[in-house]
């Protein structure tokens, strides 16, 4: 609803102006609709006065907005920063040393999109940008509610999301695969695995719960979620009544409803695939290691044990007769005389006696239950219902115990109509009719999304509702013609990205779309603002410069690791369960004490990997704003508040990583405390430091020198017990002064 502003037009005035947000889209006089609502068009790129800035038409539609408002933009970034930021962006780490100096160094003309495209290959793409996926898609590995019951195999449909974006699959196969895989024709494994989409709702299993309240809410949730996922829309407004601003009617929103009302939740039997036996193997490795582990400890104590036998047969003398009759006589019978039958007796009974051993075999035995079986696997997946089908109806109210008129699957009217393949309309069709490329949304919800990556923010900010309260794109010519060109089919007669004559066609592309964005003047310029910028484009709607803003949760924990030298860059697999801090579980929705963390180098794979319980969140990802996965989250948080820099000085985890700095510093970092400090600055920023930078850091590292000189109990503390008593001191002062650059305002921030 657009509002104009009363002293124009008077009270009465507003009455006509209201009363135009009709449904159909139609706002305005003369039945112009809402720009949304139009099917993207790609028009001409403007002709700007400095055409040398433009390196694609994504440059000439801002150049033309800047240059109206007498504004100029910003010029490049310097190659350390570029290339640190395209690779915060594409895979979510930070670039080594090594890769900065080698761009650097790289004088050819292609050199950034040689960068652009290594990065785009990189298996580590697909786990930067399946996170973006996950938040739209509320993904856990629990149920939610109370009970909060473990759903073992969710990991699947992420591990199926990380391959289909490492393989670039277009966007309207991502999008069908997702919404009705199971509707295919004989439907493949990887096929149904994406439909675990869906099965991301909460499940409420607590004793009392009426299922059907249950499947109602989850149905609803579905629909929700599709519509804040491809159509950017506030779509669950309408359960209960009309939309009070967008044209979607209470029946539209229970005829969406309806595609999804005879779908039920299945587990089925997944066959192996290469990853089920990578995993079985990796862990029956580990369940053998620590079983050989366990049955040497128990050697070795039965050992010892035997040494001390002759001294407690001596304890034993005159009370022969307190014993057991069953082991007696062989503890009368001399030792060098007793039978190999009798000398086990000895030995079980003291064995048994002592405790020792029983308590090594219980664990031992305890440690066999867990031992890996392979071919256990399943997929979280919808199946249609063939039989006894459900009744579409509005619920009245949003109660679905209160039934109104019975409605069919259909789509809403303002939007294209729907063309299904027969007479029922299933979610197939509802799948393509998103991503028909005459739909108005999809292309540009999806286009601006990949934007808001790259800038901080989508042309259109509220990436959640393109609808009639939504703020409009800063710049609606571009955001049409990349839409438009994002759907556009690849032609057979042209290369993949081809804008000339301003025809561009992706074909669905994602990693075609960021490399045209990313290849543009308008993503390398430096994100400093400028006076004039501060007092005319505070929010950087122009974009006259690039946007700077704190990494996301995953992306500070998975940063500090990388620089540590720790990180476990295997992909894919079961999600590692994290230490919590003391407590956080007993101040969880419901008291939970089944959750165990898991041990060893495991705990230091990427963030993407972490367990998931609804009821009790990571603390540390809570922290710096990672989403509540209950519902959807189509844009993130960014706050700036005291516990995120407690948590980074004081998180075991960033300790561990500042300990694997201060190694790797000191075992790769050339002689000398100046160039170790520079390296060190080098892992973290990407760039030497400038010389105040340098003299405060050396200031520094003379300062811990004498803290730690006068007190060694600290130094040894910090240094951990790994570190050589002759090194701590050493040790705990190059672990300060990881700790320090790891907290600092620019590594935990995108420039």
């Amino acid at each position: 609803m657009r509002l104009v502003p009363a002293a124009r037009f008077g009270v009465l005035g507003l009455l006509p102006v209201i009363a135009a947000a009709a449904p159909g889209g139609h706002v305005g006089g003369a039945g112009e609709r809402h720009w949304a609502y139009r099917t993207p068009v790609a028009g001409t790129p403007p002709v700007v006065r400095q055409p040398a800035w433009v390196r694609n038409p994504i440059d000439a539609y801002v150049l033309a907005k800047l240059e109206a408002r007498r504004l100029a933009p910003s010029p490049e970034a310097d190659r350390p920063t570029l290339l640190r930021r395209l690779t915060l962006d594409l895979i979510g780490l930070p670039p080594t040393p090594e890769e900065v100096a080698g761009f650097v160094a790289d004088r050819r003309s292609d050199a950034w999109e040689r960068q652009v495209d290594r990065l785009l290959a990189s298996p580590h793409f697909g786990e930067r940008w399946a996170r973006h996926w996950m938040d739209l898609a509320r993904y856990g590995d629990t149920d939610g509610f109370g009970p909060d019951r473990l759903r073992p195999y969710a990991w699947r449909w992420r591990d199926w999301v990380i391959r289909a974006l490492n393989q670039d699959l277009p966007f309207d196969q991502f999008t069908v695969e997702q919404l009705a895989g199971d509707l295919l024709p004989n439907p493949t494994v990887e096929q149904q695995i994406a439909t675990g989409f869906q099965r991301h709702t909460l499940t409420n299993r607590e004793a009392g719960a009426d299922p059907e309240e249950s499947r109602t809410k989850a149905v609803v949730d579905r629909v929700n979620t599709m519509g804040a996922a491809w159509l950017g829309l506030t779509v669950g407004c309408a359960e209960c009544h009309d939309h009070k601003y967008d044209p979607l009617r209470q029946k539209e929103f229970f005829q969406l409803y309806a595609f999804w009302n005879n779908a039920d939740e299945a587990d089925l039997p997944a066959p192996p695939t290469e990853q089920d036996r990578l995993v079985y193997e990796q862990s029956r490795k580990a369940y053998e290691a620590q079983l050989k582990d366990l049955e040497a400890d128990l050697d070795a104590y039965r050992a010892r044990l035997r040494q001390t036998l002759p001294e407690y047969e001596r304890t034993l003398t005159g009370r022969l007769n307190t014993l057991p009759p069953a082991v007696r006589p062989a503890f009368q019978t001399p030792a060098a005389q007793r039978t190999a039958a009798q000398q086990a007796a000895v030995l079980a009974y003291y064995e048994s006696a002592d405790g020792g051993t029983g308590r090594r075999k219980a664990t031992i035995g305890d440690h066999r239950m867990t031992e890996p079986k392979p071919n256990e696997a399943r997929l979280m997946t919808l199946q249609e219902r063939s039989r006894e089908r459900r009744q579409s109806a509005i619920h009245l109210r949003g109660d679905f115990l209160q039934r109104g008129a019975v409605v069919e699957p259909a789509t809403p009217a303002f939007l294209p109509p729907l063309r299904p393949r027969g007479a029922r309309p299933d979610r197939l069709d509802l799948a393509r009719w998103l991503v028909d490329p005459s739909h108005p949304l999809t292309g540009r919800v999806q286009a601006n999304r990949v934007w808001s990556h790259l800038f901080g923010q989508g042309l259109a900010p509220t990436l959640e509702d393109f609808g009639l309260k939504g703020e409009p794109p800063s710049h609606p010519e571009l955001l049409d013609w990349l839409a438009a060109g994002f759907a556009a089919p690849l032609p057979e007669n042209r290369a993949a990205g081809d804008t000339e004559n301003s025809r561009l066609a992706l074909g669905w592309s994602v990693k075609r779309l960021i490399r045209l964005i990313v290849t543009s003047s308008t993503y390398r310029q430096v994100s400093r603002s400028r006076p004039e910028l501060d007092r005319l484009d505070p929010r950087n709607r122009l974009l006259a410069r690039q946007q700077r803003f704190r990494l996301d949760a995953e992306s500070v924990r998975d940063a500090a690791l990388a620089v540590g030298g720790l990180l476990r860059r295997d992909i894919g697999g079961p999600s590692f369960r994290p230490p919590l801090p003391k407590g956080a579980a007993e101040v969880a929705f419901r008291l939970d004490l089944s959750y165990t963390p898991d041990r060893g180098d495991v705990l230091f794979r990427r963030s993407l990997y972490q367990f998931t319980k609804r009821n009790l969140p990571n603390p540390l990802m809570t922290t710096f704003d990672a989403p509540d996965a209950a519902v959807t989250c189509t844009r993130r948080a960014r706050t700036n508040t005291p516990l995120q820099a407690l948590s980074l000085l004081n998180d075991p985890l960033f300790v561990e990583a500042a300990r694997g700095m201060a190694v790797r510093v000191r075992a790769e970092a050339p002689a000398g405390d100046a160039a170790a400090l520079e390296y060190a600055f080098q892992c973290c920023l990407a760039r030497r430091p400038a010389p105040p930078e340098r003299s405060a850091l050396e200031r520094m590292l003379a300062d811990l020198r004498r803290i730690y000189a006068a007190d060694p109990g600290a130094a040894a503390t910090l240094a951990g017990p790994a570190a050589r008593p002759d090194e701590a001191c050493e040790t705990a002062v190059w672990i300060s002064i990881a700790r320090a650059l790891l907290n600092l305002d620019e590594m935990l921030t995108r420039e």
